[in-house]
C-alpha cells in the first residue's frame, strides 16, 4: 500500500486517488477555497511531488495521458484488493467445510427410501464421476474427510502465494518508477513470507483428530 509522510509520521493509505479526493473535499468544508477568484483555472502544469518533471507531466496531462507510476498504482491498489478479498472468500469456504466434514449434521431416517451409498463405495462412486484426481474432486463434490480439507487448505494457500507474487512484481515496478524525490509514495512489498503470514493468520486451521481415552 502507499505510504504517506506526515512529519516522523509514517501511515498508508489504500489509493492515493482516494485519498487525494477526500482532502479536497475536507478542504472544501473547512471553507479554504471560500476566497478563490472564479473563472481563474488551478495551474495543473506544476508538480509538488517532483519539481525536476513538471515539463515531462504537463505534456504528458496535454496529450491526455499519466506517468507510468500512477498507472502501476491504480494496478498495484486493484490486485491488493483482489488479494484480500480472495482470502476472506477461502477462509469462509474453508471454515464452511471443516465444519460439514468434522461435525456433519444428523442424516434423517427414511423408511422407505434405499440407503444412500456410503463409506468406500460412495467415495467409489465419486471417483468414477470425476476424469481427474485430487484437485478436481475436492472442487467438484467437496473435501470428504481430513485428508482433504488438509489438501484443500494447501490449494488455497498456492493460490494466495501466487496472486501475492504477482501483487508483490508490480509493487516492484511501481517502486523503480519513483524518483528519488517521490520515494515517500513507495509500496510496501508482499514478499512470499508476508504473504505466507497473512494466509497463516487468516485461514483456520485443520484441527487435529482427537486422541482416545486411556
Amino acid at each position: 500500500m502507499p505510504i504517506r509522510h506526515s512529519g516522523n509520521e509514517r501511515k498508508e493509505i489504500g489509493n492515493w486517488d482516494q485519498w487525494i479526493e477526500r482532502e479536497i473535499v475536507d478542504a472544501h468544508d473547512r471553507g479554504e477555497f471560500d476566497d478563490l477568484q472564479p473563472g481563474k483555472p488551478f495551474d495543473l502544469s506544476t508538480n509538488a511531488l517532483d519539481p525536476s518533471l513538471e515539463f515531462a507531466y504537463s505534456r504528458l496531462k496535454n496529450a491526455g495521458m499519466k506517468p507510468a507510476w500512477m498507472d502501476l498504482d491504480g494496478e498495484c491498489h486493484d490486485l491488493r484488493a483482489d488479494l484480500d478479498t480472495f482470502l476472506e472468500r477461502s477462509s469462509v469456504y474453508l471454515q464452511h467445510q471443516i465444519e460439514a466434514v468434522l461435525s456433519p449434521p444428523e442424516p434423517e431416517p427414511h423408511a422407505t427410501d434405499a440407503p444412500a451409498p456410503s463409506g468406500f463405495w460412495s467415495r467409489a462412486f465419486a471417483w468414477l464421476r470425476m476424469p481427474d484426481t485430487g484437485a478436481d474432486r475436492l472442487v467438484d463434490d467437496g473435501p470428504q474427510d481430513r485428508l482433504d480439507l488438509i489438501r484443500l487448505r494447501q490449494q488455497m494457500k498456492d493460490q494466495y502465494l501466487e496472486r501475492a507474487a504477482t501483487l508483490d512484481k508490480r509493487i516492484v515496478a511501481f517502486n523503480n518508477t519513483l524518483s528519488r524525490e517521490m520515494m515517500h509514495l513507495e509500496r510496501v512489498r508482499m514478499v512470499p513470507d508476508r504473504a505466507n503470514r497473512l494466509f497463516e493468520e487468516r485461514c483456520p486451521q485443520i484441527p487435529l483428530p482427537e486422541k482416545p481415552d486411556a
